[in-house]
């Protein structure tokens, strides 16, 4: 057999995935005028042939102009694989998620080779009897991920930082600063999480005080808050003693992520994984 078709094979697949010769270099740590000799006949050092086909979706044999080495759509193997699950495909998901950001989701970063955590809490080395959030942080300049990941709670956000920057689609300041003002109103969030906590349907406000333990009216000016921030909706009844309103909660699958989010910034202390080699701030100064 001709090695040239080695080189021949590289240059096929790497425009149809519409790499440069420098790009493809770059990536397995060789110059783009290694891959210009390879790509005119010749022949790569066997060690890198592996990184080769990673890089360009193939399997070796494609290298070698043998069948059953088209290019990989990656996309779809995953699609494929996370329908196969039976049981357990969020907490799959979340374990593949934790393994392609430990082993290169951020090329800049040498993560250590950690595995998957029993339990996600310890206890404070201030107050033994408060529990800690052990998250995962990762940044760099290409973006960041946040996530948990134990037997016992997994979860994982990731943010590819935006062309134009974050702070370019977050909301004015003034309406997170009324919004957090809201949920510190006394019973606010012992109102949403009593909401939360119940099947999705409407209450009145009697309903819901006596589910929370606070009075009745105070409830009626917690609700209308909520509908002013669009966290309830309001549905007019017609009783025996006239019109009343009864009440749902809104995107309640957002308070979740929202009060994991909030715990990861209240417990400080500890971190599973800590890497951040971010070179520029992480948010730009939106222009006013």
């Amino acid at each position: 057999m001709s090695y040239s078709i080695v080189g021949e094979q590289i240059q096929k697949f790497r425009k149809e995935l519409g790499l440069t010769q420098k790009e493809l270099g770059e990536s397995i740590g060789v110059s783009s005028s290694a891959v210009s000799q390879w790509e005119s006949g010749g022949t790569p050092d066997i060690s890198l042939l592996p990184a080769i086909a990673d890089k360009l979706h193939v399997t070796i044999d494609a290298l070698f102009g043998r069948e059953g080495g088209e290019v990989m759509d990656i996309e779809k193997i995953v699609g494929n694989w996370s329908k196969s699950l039976k049981e357990g495909r969020l907490n799959q998901i979340c374990r593949m998620a934790f393994e392609m950001l430990k082993n290169g989701g951020f090329p800049s970063i040498d993560l250590p080779n950690l595995g998957y955590m029993k339990t996600c809490e310890i206890g404070s080395d201030i107050d033994s009897e408060h529990m800690i959030l052990l998250p995962s942080l990762i940044c760099d300049d290409e973006g960041l991920s946040i996530g948990v990941f134990a037997d016992d709670l997994a979860f994982s956000a990731i943010f590819p930082e935006p062309a134009a920057g974050y702070d370019a689609f977050f909301s004015p300041t003034e309406s997170y600063r009324e919004f957090f003002q809201m949920l510190s109103e006394s019973g606010a969030l012992k109102v949403v999480l009593c909401l939360a906590s119940e099947k999705w349907q409407f209450f009145t406000p009697g309903a819901v005080a006596k589910r929370a333990g606070i009075p009745e009216s105070r409830t009626k000016e917690v609700l209308e808050l909520l509908v002013k921030y669009q966290m309830a909706e309001p549905l007019e009844l017609e009783s025996e003693e006239g019109e009343i309103n009864a009440y749902v909660l809104r995107k309640q699958t957002y308070l979740v992520p929202f009060l994991y989010f909030a715990r990861i910034l209240l417990d400080p202390e500890g971190y599973y994984i800590n890497r951040n080699v971010r070179t520029t701030p992480l948010l730009r100064g939106k222009k006013k």
